[in-house]
């Protein structure tokens, strides 16, 4: 498999590219039409990403950075972003604080081994958190699921590690503050 760090074009911080992109309204995972690795149209700012991959020089540099905000005696808060980010902060927290609890709010679980042979990618940061005991899964709670189509393991698998899943459609509608 390769170790590489995969990731679609991350859309926090390239949003104003998007508009570039031949396949901006059409979601990869979704369509049996798009392929994954065609229509590669997307202007690539300063060579820093390449479609699906982003360099390890980037998950060290967010490493790096979050360290640097605990070793101020801050707790670091992400919101946004791709979901690959998430993976070196929980590594640079675990150095500090232990394995940590996690509030995920998002349409999909993100607890695949593997994306498009690549180990780490926007669809595995929490399989590899909990693989790598970055997270303590029975403090993991996950908003907003709402189905995949990457197959229907992804919530019997964290159901099974311990997570707690709340549905979208179970937040239809509803107060959030029951759930908060």
């Amino acid at each position: 498999m390769n170790k590489g760090v995969c990731s679609f074009l991350s859309r926090a911080r390239f949003s104003a590219l998007r508009g570039f992109c031949t396949t901006q309204n059409q979601s990869v995972s979704t369509s049996r039409f798009n392929q994954p690795l065609s229509g590669n149209e997307c202007p690539r700012p300063g060579g820093i990403a390449t479609f699906m991959r982003l360099p390890f020089v980037e998950m060290t540099d967010i490493e790096n950075f979050v360290r640097n905000v605990l070793s101020q005696g801050c707790i670091p808060l992400g919101i946004g972003g791709d979901h690959t980010v998430t993976y070196p902060v929980l590594k640079a927290i675990k150095e500090k604080h232990g394995p940590v609890g996690l509030l995920h709010l998002d349409a999909h679980a993100d607890v695949n081994p593997s994306m498009m042979n690549c180990s780490i990618a926007h669809g595995t940061p929490f399989y590899r958190a909990v693989e790598e005991q970055l997270v303590d899964p029975k403090r993991v709670v996950q908003i907003g699921l709402r189905g995949t189509v990457y197959g229907s393991d992804e919530e019997c698998w964290s159901v099974k590690q311990g997570f707690t899943i709340i549905q979208a459609h179970e937040c239809w509608h509803k107060s959030l503050l029951p759930i908060m």
